[in-house]
């Protein structure tokens, strides 16, 4: 005898902006496909909650952009890279951003004054650079402002996944992740590169 499965009742949702303006709406299917893939356990208010925080910073979950966790009794909003760089990309004062990574044999000198960076130097050759021990990311703004991050790799190491592969391009996005969230004030998205890994999706280079 074949056996009948309900389909779960998911009700459509329609985000608006504090002036009342719908900014995003998602039928029932999309709810349900958001609720199957990015957004996997969340309640209807963690759900609301989620698409809210996309439609604010112009983000499209069904591009992975933004995606939603649960890790036993916690839960965290979260974007890669690609999401904090779009989002300061569209500041109107965004003008540049450029980053490298560091090895211990590079020549490399850091400036600051009262705590913040006032001037960056880096030089390598195309002999051993040796070991690789950070990097950094500075973004100029069309007002003549700098923002600029530098990342320890053995703070952010985790050993696995794309640390363990590709740990030049892991460090160099922890630090213009850093960068773009300071420079766009972005609150209530945690970044997957600086996250434990039980947090992170498979993390694309």
């Amino acid at each position: 005898m074949a056996q009948i499965v309900k389909r779960q009742i998911v009700n459509p949702i329609s985000i608006k902006d504090t002036h009342g303006n719908v900014t995003a709406t998602y039928d029932e299917d999309m709810v349900e496909a958001i609720k199957n893939t990015v957004a996997v356990d969340a309640t209807d208010s963690e759900l609301f909650m989620f698409l809210s925080v996309a439609s604010n910073y112009g983000l499209d979950p069904f591009l992975h952009e933004i995606y939603f966790v649960k890790f036993k009794d916690k839960s965290q909003i979260m974007s890669g890279r690609d999401g904090f760089r779009k989002i300061a990309m569209r500041e109107p004062t965004y003008k540049v951003h450029y980053s490298d990574y560091v090895c211990e044999n590079d020549e490399f000198e850091i400036v600051k004054k009262f705590g913040k960076v006032v001037d960056m130097t880096h030089k390598y050759t195309h002999k051993d650079r040796g070991n690789l021990i950070g990097a950094y990311c500075v973004l100029e703004t069309t007002d003549d402002r700098k923002y600029s991050f530098y990342a320890e790799f053995r703070k952010y190491n985790t050993g696995k996944n794309a640390w363990q592969t590709y740990p030049n391009d892991m460090i160099i996005k922890v630090a213009e992740t850093r960068v773009f969230k300071s420079f766009a004030n972005i609150n209530g998205i945690q970044a997957e590169e600086s996250m434990p890994s039980e947090y992170s999706s498979e993390e694309n280079i």
